[in-house]
């Protein structure tokens, strides 16, 4: 990731613009939570008419991440410049503020502000690049980069030039020397950085690199913190790589339905739909649960600490308050944006969203109280309640990626509508970023859906999950499921009992069994595979005991998780339980036939 500092020093900068740089502190993501202090009075700096006072009290308020008031202070200190270095450094301080909110359309405004007071400023410059990659101008960003580059290796030029008619200079001239390198390497990063993130808004993600970059970032926390910062530290990694995409899909207006996500042609199995980065997340140690595992929607005390917190963001982010304007809270549709009626575009949850705001007349430290219009503190713990769900949200029954101490809010994936069967789409997750893909071939006008918690489970339980959401399921399965529920509990209750025998692995025997009880019940087809769908859970706890006692053979085995695996594709492609079973379709393949399976996720 690309690396700057952040917080201009009350003394003079150095040659190479980098005073007090940590070359450890990483620009931030814009993919992870955004929150901030309450803006309250401003504290009385010693000098109170004096723009450097006011500019070192919103460093203090920086270092302490209370960003509203450091912006009150950077703004302060803007109307109390006497010079134009004054101006540059508040101006500068003002747009890392931006930056830190993920306001990159603000921050481009103060960072080129800043440079038109000094073009020489290179915390500046550098600020610059950070907005525009940011607002996801990758070209430019990158030409941008590559400008600096020549630049800070001209300017390395004239002071080597100078050092070796001064004698060579002393130790100060080393260090000058030696951060001049460390910021030619970062300036370089920084433009290969943008034209990698150019491919990737165009669709074109190297997961391979992306998983290896968190893998080697996680083997430095590891070294450096020990091993319980590997799995924070590779999703972090992960989620740096991740640059928001929109492929061929639109937001309409759907009879009956509210809003949804529609293709706007046809795509194949695999296509890569969308990609998308969190507006914001709460994750906290595993032993607090943020997401109920039941529903996969955030708890209470998560939906407050949500809501809280992007509303202080939004008073911020001007551009994360029209987002936010546009989710629904389960009572109204949000608007398009600002104050569009209709359903919104796509491009709103895009980077590019943000380039409105640079040309703005905002004078002050953000969006300020109009930001939050709309946005009271009723309907945005509402739009928690309704939109946002845990990492690994349907990932069906064992699936083992729910991460139940984290709930996260995304934007565009926000509208897509839930489905027990039907599932068109597939979700994986690289730390807080969504990546969406076609489950099936699929035409021009087709609504994506994807289940928003577990449809392995009896009709009663999926409706309860549902109305915790606000809605009624009734799709082609549970309608179906709803006039056969009680023989779905009679089947469960069977192999509940069965898996209450101290010693029974014959699972083989019990699941046939019960496979010839189903097809009498409904018949072969898409009804047999719902009705299994159901029992599930219970089928594949049996296989996994019969299987860890060793008794269950490789022909067995290879049948059984053959046909788990069919009924997961009818209702979950592509799910984490899903693969799980392929998985286990594959081994017992080859162990009977010598050979891997055909079956394919």
């Amino acid at each position: 990731a690309m690396l700057m500092p952040l917080i201009d020093s009350n003394s003079s900068s150095t040659s190479n613009g980098l005073p007090h740089h940590d070359p450890a502190s990483p620009l931030p993501s814009k993919s992870k939570p955004l929150t901030s202090t309450q803006p309250g009075s401003l504290p009385s700096p010693v000098d109170p008419d004096s723009t450097e006072a006011a500019r070192g009290a919103g460093n203090e308020a920086f270092r302490r991440q209370d960003w509203a008031t450091a912006m009150s202070w950077y703004t302060e200190a803007v109307v109390r410049a006497d010079d134009e270095t004054d101006m540059c450094l508040a101006l500068s301080n003002r747009a890392a503020c931006h930056i830190k909110v993920a306001a990159f359309g603000p921050a481009l405004r103060d960072g080129r502000a800043a440079l038109r007071t000094d073009p020489t400023h290179k915390k500046s410059a550098q600020r610059v690049g950070a907005a525009l990659m940011g607002l996801g101008l990758f070209g430019e960003a990158a030409e941008h980069f590559g400008d600096l580059v020549q630049s800070h290796l001209s300017s390395m030029k004239q002071e080597q030039d100078v050092a070796k008619l001064g004698g060579g200079g002393g130790g100060g001239a080393k260090k000058a020397a030696k951060a001049a390198e460390a910021l030619l390497v970062q300036l370089r990063a920084s433009t290969e950085e943008a034209h990698a993130r150019a491919a990737q808004a165009g669709g074109a993600y190297d997961l391979d690199t992306i998983y290896s970059a968190g893998l080697d970032a996680a083997a430095s926390s590891v070294k450096k913190n020990g091993t319980a910062a590997m799995k924070e530290s590779l999703a972090e990694a992960a989620a740096c790589f991740g640059e928001d995409f929109a492929g061929p899909v639109a937001i309409q207006a759907l009879p009956g339905k509210g809003r949804g996500v529609v293709l706007t042609r046809a795509v194949a199995a695999g296509e890569l739909l969308l990609v998308s980065n969190c507006l914001a997340c709460v994750s906290t140690a595993a032993t607090v649960v943020r997401v109920d595992p039941r529903t996969q929607q955030a708890t209470e005390a998560c939906q407050d600490d949500l809501a809280n917190a992007l509303r202080e963001a939004a008073q911020l982010n001007p551009l994360l308050s029209r987002r936010l304007q546009a989710l629904s809270d389960g009572h109204t549709v949000g608007v398009g944006g600002a104050h569009e009626a209709g359903p919104p575009s796509v491009d709103l949850y895009l980077p590019q969203a943000g380039v409105v705001d640079v040309d703005g007349d905002d004078e002050g430290s953000g969006g300020g109280s109009e930001s939050l219009t709309g946005l009271s503190v009723d309907r945005m713990r509402n739009v928690v309640r309704f939109n946002a769900f845990g990492e690994g949200m349907a990932s069906g029954s064992g699936g083992g990626a729910i991460r139940e101490s984290t709930a996260v809010l995304w934007g565009l994936p926000s509208f897509i509508n839930h489905a027990c069967c039907g599932v068109n789409t597939t979700k994986v997750f690289l730390g807080s970023t969504l990546f969406l893909r076609a489950a099936c071939d699929m035409g021009e006008g087709t609504e994506l859906v994807f289940p928003y918690f577990d449809v392995c489970r009896p009709v009663a339980d999926m409706q309860a999950a549902a109305a915790s959401w606000g809605f009624v399921c009734s799709d082609r399965r549970c309608d179906f499921e709803s006039d056969w529920a009680e023989q779905v509990r009679e089947a469960r209750a069977t192999l509940e009992i069965a898996l209450t025998v101290p010693g029974y692995t014959d699972a083989a025997f019990v699941i046939k069994r019960m496979e010839v009880r189903l097809t009498k019940l409904v018949g072969d087809g898409e009804k047999l595979l719902w009705m299994r769908a159901s029992l599930t859970d219970l089928y594949l706890t049996m296989l996994d005991a019969a299987e860890r006692a060793g008794a269950l053979p490789p022909q067995a085995g290879y049948e059984l998780y053959a046909i788990c695996a069919e009924s997961l594709e009818c209702v979950c492609p592509g799910s984490a339980v899903h693969c799980q079973v392929v998985q286990r379709v594959s081994h017992f393949s080859s162990i009977w036939h010598g050979r891997e399976s055909s079956f394919t996720v």
